[in-house]
């Protein structure tokens, strides 16, 4: 793009697994959002049963732009977006950081515990009353 006002825009919000449960809005059929629903995983959508309604054609759901233009979305004022965003995205970094650390743990202890059980690391030097009292 020659500039940014070129670009195309988008508006999206994020939610995480337990949103329409905190809301209090049942699930009628499929299911809702959970902690695997990744931006790198298939994309997920949850829509309300007019929009399943008018989707269908013949049995067969038919979703093109002039459908999704029919429906109203309630947005909160961009001010209240900004605040949310500033206050919640500190605790979404943490936790992203802490599931990327949980699987570099998970993927050394898959590595080092067969060695371990097996004998191929050889642990006799260790003092190991040491590092179960740290531990405890």
């Amino acid at each position: 793009y020659a500039n940014d006002r070129e670009r195309p825009r988008t508006r999206w919000a994020s939610v995480t697994p337990g949103f329409f449960e905190t809301l209090d809005i049942p699930l009628k059929q499929g299911r809702l959002f959970e902690a695997s629903d990744r931006l790198e995983a298939l994309q997920v959508a949850v829509v309300t049963e007019r929009f399943v309604a008018q989707a269908m054609v013949a049995g067969v759901p038919h979703v093109n732009l002039g459908l999704l233009r029919e429906f109203k979305v309630l947005v909160p004022p961009l001010a209240l977006q900004v605040a949310f965003t500033e206050v919640v995205q500190p605790i979404f970094n943490a936790g992203w950081l802490l599931q990327a650390q949980t699987r570099a743990v998970v993927a050394l202890r898959d590595a080092l515990l067969p060695r371990l059980v097996t004998g191929r690391i050889d642990v006799s030097a260790l003092d190991l009353d040491v590092l179960v009292r740290s531990v405890a």
